[in-house]
């Protein structure tokens, strides 16, 4: 997906990459992702702060601080759009797209049940670009799970995928 060529003004294509970038390294749910704002996130210590006191909309209105893996090529698309929507005082990391008379425009609204929609269908069209089979953006959920867990040498490892899903119990994780 990384592959597919983003110019620097696609705005959509940029965005979608770096969405999935950020959905197989921190294992996010949708509804998560699209209400997560710049301050949520720090790339440096490869942290993300899902708490719904920071508006982050979460299953069971739960928090914590979840960690992205480090995978060089996936966290350097992440970084640079980060630091675009920072440069560009962006609020939200998965931004509202308007294209008055052709031009691609960022905008700070707030996150409505489109979002999700959005990123659903940018998926979609990224997908398509690269020529593979569309699939849902929680498929990435399930890889971010997949990967954690075939690398996982003990059960510290195993509960700390557990725990950065956001999982009740190790038992929910084990049904991945």
């Amino acid at each position: 997906l990384l592959t597919v060529p983003a110019p620097p003004d696609d705005l959509c294509l940029r965005r979608n990459r770096a969405a999935a970038a950020l959905l197989f390294l921190s294992g996010m749910r949708a509804t998560e992702f699209c209400t997560l704002t710049v301050k949520c996130i720090d790339i440096p210590q490869r942290q993300v702060k899902q708490f719904p006191t920071l508006g982050v909309k979460t299953k069971n209105l739960k928090g914590a601080v979840t960690y992205l893996y480090n995978i060089p090529d996936l966290l350097e698309v992440v970084a640079e759009w980060d630091s675009f929507l920072r440069s560009h005082h962006i609020m939200f990391w998965f931004p509202r797209i308007e294209a008055p008379f052709g031009d691609q425009q960022l905008t700070n609204d707030s996150p409505g049940q489109d979002r999700r929609d959005n990123l659903r269908e940018g998926q979609y069209e990224l997908f398509q670009k690269a020529g593979l089979k569309p699939m849902s953006p929680h498929k990435f959920r399930h890889g971010h799970a997949l990967f954690g867990l075939k690398r996982a040498r003990d059960i510290g490892d195993f509960k700390a995928v557990s725990m950065n899903l956001m999982h009740e119990s190790l038992s929910i994780t084990d049904g991945v």
